[in-house]
């Protein structure tokens, strides 16, 4: 049995924010790309922390003011628990689990970040490479990991 590594289940080519950008960009990729978290970077693509769905909403209503008066800087995360590309799988799953988060910025040997691991996307892949007796949680949890589809008429 080959050896998952992160480069074959990664989401490649993620789009990043800067800590410079409002918070209705870290908000407008999010809707776009049908994720709930953006790596924050600096001007070489390093990162320097994370901005979640999450983060927007708690930000927005604790301080009581619209995304648009909110920068990026305000609200991520200050750090971000990464994996290399050329990562096992289950090494990823391992940081995932001790640091509790659901997604992982994916660096390439320069520190740049070339992808993004979800916890979806490791679902997806361990219920492909599942023999057909699989439990009915994953497969519950690999169709609710499916990338929704954005309709126009979703939009208005």
């Amino acid at each position: 049995m080959q050896t998952l590594r992160v480069r074959d289940v990664m989401t490649p080519g993620p789009a990043t924010c800067r800590p410079t950008d409002l918070a209705t960009e870290a908000a407008r990729i999010m809707w776009e790309r049908d994720c709930g978290a953006v790596p924050v970077v600096d001007g070489e693509g390093h990162p320097i922390g994370m901005i979640t769905d999450r983060d927007l909403c708690m930000a927005a209503y604790l301080r009581g003011m619209c995304l648009a008066d909110l920068g990026v800087d305000s609200v991520m995360a200050r750090s971000a628990v990464t994996c290399a590309i050329h990562d096992r799988l289950d090494a990823a799953e391992h940081t995932m689990a001790e640091a509790r988060v659901r997604r992982l910025p994916v660096l390439d040997a320069n520190g740049v970040v070339c992808g993004l691991l979800s916890i979806n996307d490791i679902i997806r892949a361990r219920a492909r490479s599942a023999p057909r007796d699989v439990d009915g949680v994953l497969m519950t949890l690999a169709h609710i990991s499916e990338p929704r589809r954005h309709d126009v008429a979703e939009a208005e």
